[in-house]
């Protein structure tokens, strides 16, 4: 605590009354009036008229005056004002015109000091737990009965910027001779941060009038404050005007975090002490804090207990587990994080550990937990479960509840359990399998993957960490865990997708099945050999996931195409249907060419139905198409569209639209994309069943005829076994127009024996029976809707396309 004798205050616990301001102009290179005469408690101004100058009355510069002043050269309109409070001779000068005689005199006289009834006593800018303007507040003091004190009010003077007035007015009440006034923005958090001192100063004659103001006081540590009778200024704390700004330390005066009182000690009585600069931050009342209030006094020593926490593990082996490589810990509420507290193995009965925790003399509600070989203080997976039994809060994360100490005491437990004798429940007489299966076809719907390390059960206290116990993948997206525990056996548990963490376990906050406080599953207590069914992420229980909600986007860009072939047949957009979709139409591409920015909708996509997973490919040229990806592949595709719109070459970013609004981005539209990493010319991109973007690479179809044989073939397709034989040849056809309006054109390399034209619900609408390779088909007398063509070779293979009728 530092203390400063701050010579601008009024006097001893008073100010003067009916002080007059006095004006000095700067005039060319003089000051007018340069002498003058006032008398103790008035006020001088001094204004520039104009020109470089400045008011030097340093005691540096002149010794002998009774205190120091002055501000800085400027050629400003400045203003500066000074109070003088001591009587004497006080010289002056111009710095940079001293030499010319631009110097000035003020005599100061003595006069005879009227107490004023009310004066400050303390100014405060407190950092209580609440922070914000919370521990603002202003002291005072009556010096006598003040029957109205309405008459009073304050004003901070904001960042030495001159006097704002008076801001703040006292209410119309009566006030005792020696009471003290409080005037803060929060009473309920300063009276908690005064802790019992506030409501009352020691040896104080009558109880503190508190007073909560919405807006007042508002000053910072850098803001003075005047404290005005009638509207006239009876009292000033720090420099109304001054050029600190906000260089706290360097302000005699300053209350940063902080406080400053008006000393009543004899030696020192009037002056006023301060606490220090940001003496406040950290504490929590104002006694533990670096600089406790002097009407308040220092905090009493806190009186603190050992609790020694001791637990049995007998309950984990009982179950089946064993106490992990990391040991036991206490941790939560008052203990810390999930490794707060490491105990110690007993050397006589290995069962137990124990460790010595400190807890203050009658502090209430402690919480606390034992946790099984935890990997870091985050790893509240490893604590026991306590949910549903009478020692565990459900309020606070089933964790225990400390009685209150008064004493050195040794507290017995039972990992998992409320025995308070040391002791643990006699060791189960009988044991069920519990089998945990896991349908995982949710991640994928949703377009994830299965991680390469498998799936995991964890949590709960009973089941580990992430990685400590892994499922068996049984096949078909299901996996499979099965344990042998007592009977009754019940616990939290959790499913994770790999074993990177807990981050990695499966979401159902604010499902049914979540239970508190982690969001996990619970297993209600099993009495007999029992499986139960999962779903990852959902509350399915019947072995299905048919609760899934697919988010984002039904329809999706998986591939775009720029293949080497001539007349820009190579050129294609691959989109897949990750949703049945009715109406195709809402839907439509653009291509955003060289960088220029985006096209907006060039092609709409015609009124059909699409099942989900269906691949729909638009293309410039299907048959030259086709012979390039192989016909097994080009099967693959449920819509087969041919349009002119699929333009895009290699740099160029494409556009998937939905109701007219971007849906779908691939590549930057205000880019070219000539060398950036998505550049596909002579190439193609792909979307990997991760929804990451993959490339083939720059010119790797180029001098290529088919896909298999380039070195970059197309991931749609797979060429691990050669087509062969008629049912394979049947996939090379080419059906164009598609749409069409009256005549459809079929190119085969085998005979078609049999087309059939069917509606969608399977009705025979037309059949033709060619038996040919190359041939015409009329529909010119069908609807302008969706039909399925079928057709046959060979007497018994057969193949199907969707055509579309639109006149």
């Amino acid at each position: 605590m530092r203390k400063i004798t701050l010579l601008f205050i009024s006097c001893t616990l008073s100010c003067i009354l009916l002080a007059t301001n006095h004006n000095v102009t700067t005039v060319g290179n003089t000051f007018s009036p340069a002498n003058i005469t006032i008398n103790q408690g008035d006020t001088v101004t001094w204004t520039n008229g104009g020109g470089f100058h400045n008011v030097n009355a340093t005691q540096t510069t002149y010794p002998n005056n009774p205190e120091g002043f002055g501000n800085s050269v400027s050629s400003s309109s400045w203003t500066f004002q000074h109070i003088f409070t001591i009587p004497g001779t006080y010289d002056y000068q111009c710095d940079p015109h001293t030499a010319m005689g631009m110097v000035g005199t003020v005599i100061v006289n003595s006069v005879s000091l009227t107490p004023s009834d009310l004066t400050f006593t303390a100014i405060m800018d407190l950092t209580t737990p609440s922070a914000g303007n919370t521990g603002k507040a202003i002291l005072l003091t009556a010096n006598q009965t003040i029957s109205d004190l309405s008459i009073y009010g304050f004003g901070s003077a904001t960042n030495g910027g001159g006097s704002d007035g008076q801001e703040y007015t006292f209410p119309a009440i009566s006030i005792n001779a020696g009471q003290h006034i409080i005037v803060c923005r929060d009473s309920t958090v300063l009276s908690n941060y005064f802790n019992g001192c506030l409501e009352q100063f020691a040896g104080a004659l009558y109880p503190n009038l508190i007073i909560q103001s919405s807006s007042e006081p508002t000053g910072n540590g850098n803001d003075a404050y005047e404290l005005f009778e009638n509207g006239l200024v009876i009292e000033t704390f720090g420099d109304i005007t001054h050029t600190y700004g906000s260089n706290y330390p360097s302000i005699p005066w300053g209350y940063r975090d902080s406080w400053a009182w008006k000393d009543t000690a004899a030696a020192n009585v009037g002056n006023w002490v301060f606490g220090g600069d940001n003496c406040t931050d950290g504490s929590t009342t104002i006694q533990t804090s670096n600089c406790p209030f002097p009407l308040c006094g220092s905090a009493p020593p806190l009186v603190t207990y050992n609790v020694t926490l001791e637990v049995n593990t007998a309950s984990i082996y009982q179950n089946g587990g064993s106490v992990g490589p990391n040991g036991m810990y206490a941790g939560g509420g008052f203990v810390g994080d999930a490794m707060g507290l490491q105990l110690t193995q007993n050397t006589t009965d290995t069962l137990k550990w124990s460790g010595v925790a400190t807890v203050i003399a009658g502090s209430s509600p402690n919480y606390y937990t034992f946790l099984n070989s935890p990997s870091n203080g985050g790893d509240w997976g490893a604590k026991e479960n306590l949910a549903g039994l009478p020692c565990g809060d459900p309020s606070n994360y089933n964790d225990r509840l400390l009685p209150n100490i008064f004493s050195d005491t040794t507290l017995q437990h039972c990992f998992g359990s409320c025995e308070t004798d040391g002791s643990c429940p006699p060791p189960p007489t009988s044991f069920v399998d519990i089998t945990f299966t896991l349908n995982v076809s949710s991640i994928i719907q949703l377009g994830g993957s299965i991680d390469s390390t498998g799936m995991f059960i964890a949590g709960g206290g009973n089941f580990g960490n992430p990685g400590d116990n892994p499922m068996t993948d049984l096949g078909n997206g299901v996996w499979s865990f099965t344990v042998n525990k007592p009977i009754g056996f019940t616990s939290d548990y959790t499913f994770t997708n790999g074993n990177s963490g807990w981050g990695a376990k499966e979401n159902i906050s604010g499902l049914p099945c979540a239970v508190p406080p982690y969001d996990d599953r619970n297993l209600a207590p099993v009495y007999s050999d029992t499986t139960i069914l999962h779903c990852f992420g959902t509350c399915d229980y019947d072995g299905t996931c048919s609760s899934v909600v697919l988010s984002g986007n039904e329809f999706l860009l998986k591939g775009i195409l720029a293949v080497d072939l001539p007349s820009s047949s190579g050129k294609a957009i691959h989109l897949y249907a990750d949703q049945p979709i009715n109406d195709l139409s809402i839907y439509g591409l653009g291509i955003a060419n060289n960088g220029g920015g985006t096209d907006g909708q060039e092609y709409t996509f015609p009124n059909v139905s699409v099942n989900s997973g269906d691949h729909i490919l638009i293309c410039r040229d299907s048959l030259q198409l086709s012979n390039y990806l192989s016909a097994d592949c080009f099967a693959k595709f449920s819509l087969v569209i041919e349009d002119g719109a699929v333009n895009q070459n290699g740099d160029d970013a494409v556009e998937l639209f939905k109701n007219g609004s971007v849906l779908e981005t691939f590549g930057d539209p205000n880019v070219d994309g000539t060398g950036e990493p998505w550049e596909y010319t002579d190439s193609w991109a792909y979307k990997d069943t991760s929804g990451n973007w993959i490339y083939g690479g720059v010119g790797c179809t180029s001098g290529f005829s088919t896909s298999d044989s380039s070195s970059c073939p197309y991931p749609l397709c797979d060429y691990s076994t050669p087509p062969t034989g008629i049912e394979n040849n049947l996939g090379n056809i080419k059906i164009y127009p598609n749409p069409a309006s009256n005549i459809i054109h079929i190119q085969s390399v085998v005979n078609i024996d049999e087309i059939q034209v069917l509606d969608l619900v399977g009705r025979e609408v037309l059949i033709f029976r060619p038996n040919r390779k190359n041939f015409v088909i009329d529909v010119n007398g069908l609807n302008k809707e969706v039909y399925i063509l079928r057709y046959t070779s060979n007497g018994k293979f057969s193949k199907s396309k969707k055509i579309i009728i639109n006149r």
